[in-house]
């Protein structure tokens, strides 16, 4: 259900919920281009389990995990990034102008788990800024819900929760911390977006559908940060390097 709120309102909401659900800003067909990118993009030759810009979990299913970047071999998905009906809400949130720091098309594969409980802070971000100055976003290509693994998060807790002190989801002792009556599981339809607080605790469940669920996750910094994005994937090639040792070449 569609929920309207002014700017401000919006800006506040997120700043103490630590997420915001925004609906019915996309036209249909928005969303009919977007999936056909995503038909546009799978096809191409680029998109196989030996280029590190695709990250193929099964190489027995027809797509990969996922694609990222994903924004510099789509113009479409490049001019979605810096649309004004999403960056102006980042804007009224950090208070300055959004950047873009990683982009990647997921595709939520059928049966699959695709995440523990986590904080998106402690996964390669927390050495690029500080957490209040990152913003990650959710584009759904496709309706979320509970059958296809939609997002499942806990509100509010984006400020008191403490941080693991390595890249990791939570354990037992920190879950237990969490008060279950902040879980909210965001269904949400095709064109939705969602946007998280780096440090607000979530997860996707296991998809039971036989259909892939895509989505866009972009993440922002505030502009008083600097431009991070190649900082960034120059830390993220490196990791890859170091995990498979088999160079780090996207083509």
């Amino acid at each position: 259900m569609m929920i309207n709120r002014t700017a401000s309102e919006e800006s506040e909401y997120f700043k103490k919920e630590g997420f915001l659900h925004l609906s019915g800003i996309f036209s249909h067909e928005e969303m009919l281009q977007w999936r056909r990118e995503c038909d546009r993009l799978q096809q191409l030759e680029i998109i196989n389990p030996s280029n590190n810009r695709a990250h193929f979990k099964n190489p027995a299913l027809p797509f990969p995990e996922s694609i990222e970047p994903v924004v510099d071999i789509s113009p479409l998905f490049k001019h979605l990034a810096q649309d004004e009906r999403v960056t102006n809400v980042l804007r009224d949130i950090f208070g300055d102008a959004p950047l873009l720091l990683k982009d990647k098309l997921i595709y939520h594969l059928l049966g699959d788990t695709y995440s523990s409980l986590h904080q998106d802070w402690v996964f390669g971000l927390r050495e690029m800024a500080a957490s209040d100055d990152l913003i990650a976003v959710s584009f759904q290509i496709d309706a979320s819900d509970r059958d296809n693994g939609c997002v499942e998060l806990y509100t509010g807790y984006h400020q008191p929760l403490d941080l693991p002190d390595e890249e990791r989801p939570l354990n037992d002792t920190e879950m237990q911390q969490l008060d279950p009556a902040h879980h909210k599981v965001l269904e949400a339809a095709a064109g939705d977006v969602l946007m998280f607080h780096p440090l607000t605790p979530h997860r996707n469940e296991k998809n039971h559908t036989t259909y892939a669920r895509r989505s866009l996750y972009f993440i922002y910094n505030a502009a008083r940060c600097g431009d991070l994005r190649e900082k960034y994937f120059e830390t993220y090639l490196q990791s890859l390097h170091h995990e498979t040792a088999s160079g780090s070449t996207f083509f």
